[in-house]
């Protein structure tokens, strides 16, 4: 339905700029027709959804965006599950962490939050939308997702990167974390800083999203990081455990296309971050 779709892209463009804007500015940005659009932003304005301000003709995002948050923060059991798990890591560790779920096919989305650390540069939102497939959480969703290499391929070159890898190199980093059950993003999404992340998994065995963990490149190392590993590894399988999965259940063992199958052989429990 073009209507609901041009509402929705209203409501994320608004969600992302600073001021408020002008229906003949916003519609310029959008590439819509300015009786379009203000015919769509008048309704999200009586619903709630949209602030306008007469004086400066301008709309902004409006309170009512609030209650579709928090009724989905309630009703959403990995939501729950994991603020408590989040905000014990980054105590543990002192590093900030993050839940992120899939929103829709092509992006995953900021659910939780917990970060003790506050001297991290690079700072944690709920409701940040980011590329599926970038970064070490995006590694977790290409290696247990059923994508083909092809599909991938195709998704992998709409990326941006700080530091961007070859495919060839980010499709061995996705057959390492199928390989292993989590990603590492050494300063390859942003310069500078490590991302680990480890998929959870719902009861009939599809990934949900993933915990992941960002700090300085020099804080996940070595020993450190292997600490850091296990303790991500560890609060997933209590998640996974909590949303009705097998306590037995192991992602390794699903199914995939060839290329990102897992080796036979015993994957290693640590990682070089330097050659991932």
């Amino acid at each position: 339905m073009p209507a609901v779709t041009r509402a929705i892209a209203i409501l994320r463009y608004l969600s992302k700029i600073k001021e408020p804007i002008g229906v003949v500015s916003l519609a310029r940005e959008l590439k819509l027709i300015p009786s379009t659009c203000l015919h769509i932003i008048r309704i999200l304005s009586l619903e709630g959804l949209v602030v306008f301000n007469p004086e400066s003709k301008r709309y902004a995002l409006g309170p009512g965006v609030l209650a579709f948050a928090t009724a989905y923060s309630l009703r959403n059991p990995f939501v729950q599950l994991v603020r408590t798990h989040l905000e014990e890591l980054s105590k543990s560790q002192n590093c900030a962490f993050a839940a992120v779920e899939e929103s829709g096919p092509d992006h995953y989305i900021v659910v939780a939050v917990a970060d003790q650390n506050a001297g991290l540069s690079v700072r944690l939102s709920p409701g940040t939308r980011f590329p599926a497939l970038v970064s070490a959480t995006g590694q977790c969703f290409a290696a247990f997702s059923n994508f083909t290499t092809a599909q991938l391929k195709e998704r992998f070159v709409k990326l941006r990167w700080d530091n961007p890898p070859t495919f060839a190199a980010w499709l061995k980093q996705v057959q390492r974390a199928r390989a292993l059950g989590y990603g590492v993003d050494v300063g390859n999404y942003i310069l500078g800083i490590s991302i680990v992340a480890v998929p959870v998994f719902n009861d009939s065995g599809t990934i949900l999203g993933c915990v992941a963990a960002v700090g300085l490149r020099e804080q996940f190392v070595d020993a450190r990081l292997e600490s850091l590993i296990e303790s991500m590894r560890e609060v997933a399988r209590r998640i996974n455990s909590e949303l009705g999965q097998d306590a037995f259940f192991d992602p390794r063992h699903l199914s995939s296309e060839p290329a990102l199958r897992a080796s036979p052989h015993k994957p290693r429990a640590t990682v070089n971050p330097e050659k991932t």
